[in-house]
């Protein structure tokens, strides 16, 4: 076999096998890992809240699209991406390092199994069925005054003190909450 060849079949091996986690993984969590558009990004970053203490947490941070612009935006906060699928945590961590970002973690774990009562702020891209989860979650943590930033999809029976649009081709909602305010069920599907 020539040298090509085995440099080729590898190449191949180690394509399928990311492949093959990347699948597994989202079959696991529900969705795949999904990047924000450069344009639903831009928007995000207009619509952060005024913080300047406690750490920001970003719910399945894929490949870093979020974290590494909100650990730009604030760098001396403590910024931690929660991502369970391997191939993107690395991705990430990789990213994070060769940016010099030290006050950005990635961490692979569940984040539905972790405390997230200690977050100022929550920044999430999920689906619809992860929205219902981590309100869920949210509402058993009461008194909590955090703020909730989500693109796309809204987060169930929270009422948003702020919403708006990106730019990009589908005109992504997004959405602002401050947990812990008064919400009210009858309109918490308007925004």
């Amino acid at each position: 076999m020539s040298p090509l060849t085995i440099i080729e079949i590898a190449l191949v091996s180690i394509s399928l096998l990311v492949a093959i986690s990347i699948v597994y993984y989202t079959l696991r969590s529900g969705i795949s890992p999904m990047p924000s558009s450069s344009a639903v990004r831009q928007e995000l970053i207009h619509f952060l809240p005024d913080i300047d203490s406690g750490p920001i947490y970003e719910l399945g941070s894929g490949f870093g699209t979020l974290a590494i612009p909100l650990a730009q935006k604030y760098p001396d906060l403590q910024i931690t991406g929660f991502e369970i699928s391997p191939v993107p945590y690395w991705v990430s961590k990789i990213r994070a390092r060769f940016l010099g970002l030290e006050n950005l973690e990635f961490i692979r774990t569940d984040f539905l199994s972790t405390d997230l009562s200690q977050a100022q702020l929550l920044v999430s891209y999920l689906y619809p069925e992860g929205m219902e989860k981590i309100a869920a979650k949210l509402r058993k943590q009461p008194g909590s005054k955090q703020y909730f930033l989500s693109h796309t999809f809204a987060l169930p029976g929270y009422v948003p003190m702020r919403t708006g649009q990106a730019s990009d081709l589908y005109r992504s909602p997004i959405y602002l909450y401050k947990l812990g305010e008064p919400t009210s069920a009858s309109n918490a599907g308007e925004a």
